[in-house]
């Protein structure tokens, strides 16, 4: 990519060489997906343009299988617009039979940012979870938990820890170093 492209969660600008972060992120362009996804604005306009393991969500839905969808939340601030996708685009699995889990990093967000654990459930609460319900997200069928609240549980933490330790198989540090920074 040209020197002045700039490429990261905050800011995307320049010439954005696709095929190379296909091949980067060892993900798959999306082909060939069932008209229910194709009626997806964000699949529709590409704006999810790639996956890692889609088959097996697309077997799940096709065979009527459980599954479940993981993202998480920092709250340090107000619900935006990149907020809004990822929220759009879980609230879209979930519609399709996805369980889904939300970790609030209130406890990253103490560590990294020096906020408190009450700010951060605040947030939370106030401009996430709120938003996520008004988007359509069913909390029926959805666990948001904070990470300082999940360490006092031990039968979910040690869940927790072990679903994140076998994961780790799919997606080596420098993947995800690379999505973050």
């Amino acid at each position: 990519m040209a020197e002045d492209t700039v490429l990261n969660p905050w800011e995307v600008k320049g010439d954005i060489d696709y095929d190379k972060l296909i091949k980067e992120f060892g993900i798959s362009p999306l082909k060939d997906l069932p008209d229910v996804f194709n009626k997806e604005v964000l699949f529709r306009r590409k704006i999810i343009f790639a996956h890692r393991d889609i088959q097996r969500i697309l077997e799940s839905i096709k065979n009527k299988k459980k599954f479940v969808m993981m993202t998480g939340l920092m709250p340090t601030g107000k619900f935006h617009l990149g907020h809004m996708i990822l929220a759009k685009q879980m609230i879209f699995y979930q519609k399709l039979g996805a369980k889904l889990y939300i970790a609030v990093a209130d406890l990253e967000a103490y560590n990294a940012r020096a906020q408190s654990l009450e700010d951060s459930k605040k947030i939370a609460i106030e401009e996430y979870i709120k938003n996520y319900i008004a988007l359509g997200l069913d909390p029926k069928n959805c666990e948001i938990y904070f990470q300082s609240e999940r360490s006092k549980d031990a039968e979910k933490s040690n869940a927790f820890y072990r679903l994140q330790n076998l994961l780790a198989r799919h997606a080596t540090f420098n993947e995800f170093k690379a999505v973050l920074w």
